[in-house]
């Protein structure tokens, strides 16, 4: 009962249903070991891949369907993460107690950003608009209606 209410307030986000929080009720009725960490991690995994990939590592369109996928296949390959790519999958493993740790990640994360090029200057440069002096801030009604 407990896990049907947390699948029905939750919804069909991957980054809230890490295996451990997913996986079915233990052999004698019990619930699955408390999250910690490793929880937050997997977290972390799904956002990265989504952020870099543009969807998530499971499809989406069922909360049933996305809690019995995550505990019984691994994610998506993070193919087109580049240089995160074992980063993601590292976060992203089933075994909680297999996924990296937060300094090991930490460390992992520094070097990627020393070892990035730089950002060629002039290139994708987006102006933005110059600012409007009327000496009010902007006010957004409730549907959406920017006044100024």
């Amino acid at each position: 009962r407990a896990r049907q209410t947390r699948m029905a307030v939750v919804g069909p986000v991957t980054e809230r249903w890490a295996p451990e929080q997913a996986g079915p009720v233990h052999e004698n009725w019990q619930l699955a070991a408390p999250i910690g960490p490793a929880t937050d991690l997997w977290a972390l995994g799904a956002l990265l891949f989504r952020a870099v990939q543009g969807h998530a590592p499971y499809p989406e369109e069922s909360t049933a369907e996305l809690v019995q996928i995550v505990c019984g296949e691994p994610p998506a390959f993070a193919e087109e993460c580049g240089p995160l790519r074992p980063v993601v999958e590292s976060l992203l493993r089933q075994d909680p107690t297999e996924r990296i740790e937060f300094e090991e990640l930490s460390g992992w994360l520094r070097s990627l950003v020393r070892s990035a090029p730089e950002p060629e200057a002039g290139l994708h440069v987006i102006s933005a608009p110059p600012p409007v002096e009327t000496g009010r801030l902007p006010i957004v009604r409730r549907r959406g209606e920017l006044v100024r």
